[in-house]
C-alpha cells in the first residue's frame, strides 16, 4: 500500500488542463483515472506512447555500460568505449524506435486502475527510458569524437524531444525522468567542445538544436494533479458515519499512515486547506531562489506541524523539485553559452568580453540561483563560467568541496571542465 501511497503523490498533471476536475463523491466515486486519461489523451491521432512501449520492449540492460554512457566528465579507456559499442548494437532497434517516437508531435502512457482509484495506479518502471537516454548520450559521444558532428547533434535532438515528452506526462517520476533526461543532453552540450575530435561549425550545432531545445516545464504546472489525488482520497478513504456532513473515520488501509481528522472536517473545509497550501507551493515556485528559499522553510514547518492531518499526509514537499528544475535551467543556459562562446571564438579569434557579446538574451545568460548572468569572464586566456550554486553565493568559481557538481556549498562550474 505504501508503494501505491507513493505513486499517488507523484501523479500531477504538467499540462493547464482544459476542465477542473469534478468534486469527490463519497456516494458514488468519481473515476478520476479515467477522468485523467480523457483529459490528456485529448487530440492525439497519433501516439508516440505506442513506439515508446516498442522501444523499451527491446531494451537490452548492462549497467556497466550504462554508467559509462552517461559519464562526461571523464575521458574513457578503449575497452570502455569497446564495451558501450557492444552494448549500442544489442540495442540498435531500441535506439531506433526511441528515436522514431521522439520525433512525433504528442505523447500521453494511459493509466490503468481496475477500481478508477487514483492510488492503485502502478506505474511503469522508468528505468528502461533513463538508460535507453543514457545509451543515446554515449552514443552521440562517440559520434562526436569520431568527428561525426552532426549525427551526434541528432542524438542530442532526440534526448530534448524525449525529455519533453516525459515532462508532458501527468506524474511527478515522469516529470522528473524528463528533467533527468534534459539534463543529460545539456550535460553533452556543455562537453562537446572538449569531446569534439575536430573544429566544430558552433553556429550550425545551435541551429540544429533550436527547435529541439525548448524551455523546461515549470513544476508549478505539476501541481493541478495533486488536487485531483487529494479530491479522490477524501472520496474513497474518509467516512462520514454518522451523517452529520462532517468526517470522523478513515478507512482502515493496509500501508495507510495514521490520520487525525478534528472535528468538523468536512469535505469542503479540507479542500480549501489544501488549496491555500498548494497555492502558497505554487508561490514558492514560481519566486526567486532566496526567495524560494525563506518561503518553503516556512511552509515545510507549517506540513511538519500537520504531519499527521490529511494535508500534511497528502502534500509532499517540493522543495527539491524546486532545486532540480533551477539546476536543469541554469545547464540548459551554460549548454548554449557555451556554444555562444566558442562560436564568438570561432569567428573573431578571441573570448567575448562579457556575455551580452555573444549576442545571448538575458533570458539565456540568467542564472536562477541569482536571478542574474552566469558569472564569466576570461581568465588566463580562457574563459570561466559558472553559477553560483545552491548556497546562492558567488564563491568565486570555487567548485563545491564535495566534489559533486551541484554540492551544498560553492559554484557550480560549468567551463572549464573539471580537471581542466
Amino acid at each position: 500500500m505504501l508503494r501505491l501511497l507513493a505513486s499517488a503523490l507523484s501523479l500531477c498533471p504538467c499540462l493547464v488542463l482544459a476542465e477542473d476536475p469534478p468534486l469527490p463523491n463519497p456516494e458514488k466515486p468519481v473515476d478520476y483515472v479515467a477522468w485523467i486519461n480523457a483529459q490528456y489523451s485529448k487530440g492525439i491521432k497519433e501516439n508516440a506512447a505506442d513506439v515508446y512501449r516498442e522501444a523499451l520492449d527491446a531494451f537490452v540492460e548492462d549497467e556497466r555500460a550504462l554508467e559509462i554512457a552517461s559519464r562526461m566528465d571523464k575521458p574513457w579507456r578503449d575497452y570502455e568505449r569497446g564495451k558501450l559499442q557492444r552494448c549500442l548494437d544489442r540495442n540498435e532497434q531500441c535506439l531506433s524506435r526511441f528515436a522514431a517516437a521522439a520525433n512525433m508531435p504528442r505523447c500521453y502512457f494511459e493509466r490503468e486502475s481496475a477500481s478508477g482509484s487514483v492510488i492503485e495506479v502502478l506505474m511503469p518502471s522508468p528505468k528502461p527510458f533513463r538508460g535507453t537516454a543514457k545509451m543515446l548520450a554515449g552514443r552521440a559521444r562517440l559520434r562526436l569524437a569520431a568527428g561525426e558532428t552532426d549525427a551526434a547533434v541528432t542524438d542530442v535532438g532526440t534526448l530534448l524531444r524525449a525529455a519533453r515528452h516525459m515532462q508532458s506526462q501527468p506524474s511527478l517520476i515522469e516529470y522528473l525522468v524528463g528533467v533527468a533526461v534534459q539534463d543529460l543532453a545539456c550535460d553533452l552540450v556543455i562537453h562537446l567542445p572538449e569531446i569534439a575530435a575536430d573544429s566544430v561549425d558552433y553556429e550550425a550545432v545551435l541551429k540544429s538544436l533550436r527547435r529541439a531545445d525548448r524551455t523546461p516545464r515549470p513544476p508549478d504546472k505539476q501541481l493541478q494533479g495533486e488536487r485531483t489525488i487529494f479530491l479522490d482520497v477524501l472520496q474513497r478513504y474518509f467516512k462520514d458515519e454518522d451523517g452529520d456532513g462532517r468526517l470522523d473515520q478513515v478507512r482502515d488501509v493496509e500501508g495507510m499512515p495514521p490520520i487525525e481528522l478534528g472535528t468538523g472536517r468536512t469535505i469542503e473545509f479540507l479542500i480549501d486547506e489544501y488549496d491555500g497550501f498548494l497555492k502558497r507551493w505554487q508561490k514558492v515556485m514560481r519566486s526567486e531562489y532566496v526567495t524560494a528559499q525563506r518561503l518553503q522553510e516556512g511552509l515545510a514547518e507549517e506540513l511538519a506541524a500537520r504531519k499527521r492531518t490529511p494535508v500534511g499526509v497528502f502534500m509532499p514537499n517540493y522543495w527539491r523539485v524546486i532545486q532540480l528544475h533551477k539546476q536543469l535551467l541554469a545547464d540548459r543556459s551554460a549548454a548554449r553559452i557555451i556554444l555562444r562562446t566558442h562560436a564568438f571564438q570561432a569567428k573573431h579569434g578571441r573570448w567575448p568580453k562579457d556575455l551580452k557579446e555573444t549576442g545571448a538574451p538575458s533570458s539565456i545568460r540568467k542564472d536562477p540561483f541569482s536571478d542574474r548572468d552566469l558569472v564569466y569572464r576570461v581568465k588566463d586566456g580562457k574563459p570561466l563560467i559558472y553559477s553560483v550554486g545552491l548556497n546562492g553565493m558567488d564563491d568565486g568559481g570555487l567548485s563545491s568541496p564535495d566534489g559533486k557538481p551541484w554540492g551544498k556549498d560553492g559554484d557550480r562550474v560549468f567551463w572549464p571542465p573539471a580537471g581542466k
